[in-house]
């Protein structure tokens, strides 16, 4: 029964996920869609509630004095938080990032509570975790590269030299296309390379490098999503979205770079 409400609850979150990702990354913010993740999110919560119930019961361990259920009971606490206050309008649209934050919750919990290590991460799960994260970062760096374009290009136009030697940049309205695309690309595949390294969360306890990089990850993937939500919440672009881009490829680089050092034992 347990391996059903927590697969059921695990479903849940992913397909709130996907739902709010689709209905944010479209052209037009779509409200039928957000409408339609709210309520997945709403019947997810309920099976999760359902599932941290059982698992007390079973196990004969109260919830808040378990560090595994206490990363549960913080995934159910904001997410039952973020339906309270988001109910209806584009606020709604925030889901984007609180789904997927409980998820990768959800799944640290049960990691920890199962004490797994990285000998017993499924050779599929790791290749999938490092092929979306290096996805992600090359998405981050091309929407940053655009974005350094379009500064210097609005820079240009300000001052009356919209070319260089000849040779014309492409238009601004263009180059905000491609830092949003990119931008919003590369925001689900690290959606998807956080998800699944929550697998990982018994390497936090480790500290050094280890942590470091994860910290840098989430950061940057909470800077993605934050500059994906700016865009369609409040209308962020120009110069804000553009310094923004840059910075998150920075740190998506600072990651990779990290991972690199570690594995070559020289961090």
């Amino acid at each position: 029964m347990l391996q059903v409400t927590f697969a059921l609850t695990l479903a849940g979150y992913l397909a709130s996920s996907v739902v709010f990702y689709s209905a944010l990354v479209r052209a037009q913010v779509a409200p039928s869609l957000l409408g339609v993740a709210r309520r997945l999110l709403i019947g997810t919560a309920l099976l999760h509630a359902m599932d941290i119930a059982l698992r007390a019961v079973v196990m004969h361990t109260c919830p808040v004095l378990s560090a595994a259920f206490a990363l549960s009971l913080t995934a159910l606490a904001a997410t039952i938080g973020f339906l309270l206050w988001a109910r209806q309008g584009r606020m709604v649209s925030l889901g984007v990032i609180v789904a997927p934050i409980a998820l990768g919750l959800i799944v640290a919990s049960e990691v920890l509570m199962r004490q797994a290590t990285a000998n017993d991460v499924p050779a599929w799960l790791l290749a999938l975790h490092v092929l979306a994260n290096l996805g992600a970062v090359a998405l981050f760096v091309i929407a940053a590269a655009g974005a350094i374009i379009y500064l210097l290009q609005a820079g240009r136009l300000k001052s009356k030299r919209p070319t260089i030697a000849g040779f014309a940049f492409p238009g601004l309205s263009t180059l905000e296309v491609l830092i949003e695309r990119s931008l919003g690309w590369g925001l689900g595949l690290m959606t998807l390379g956080v998800v699944s390294g929550a697998v990982f969360a018994e390497r936090l306890a480790h500290g050094g490098v280890e942590s470091a990089r994860m910290i840098l990850a989430y950061t940057c993937w909470l800077g993605a999503a934050g500059l994906v939500v700016g865009q369609k919440l409040v209308g962020w672009n120009g110069r804000k979205v553009a310094w923004g881009a840059v910075v998150v490829a920075v740190v998506a680089v600072a990651v990779v770079l990290l991972y690199a050092l570690a594995a070559e034992g020289r961090a």
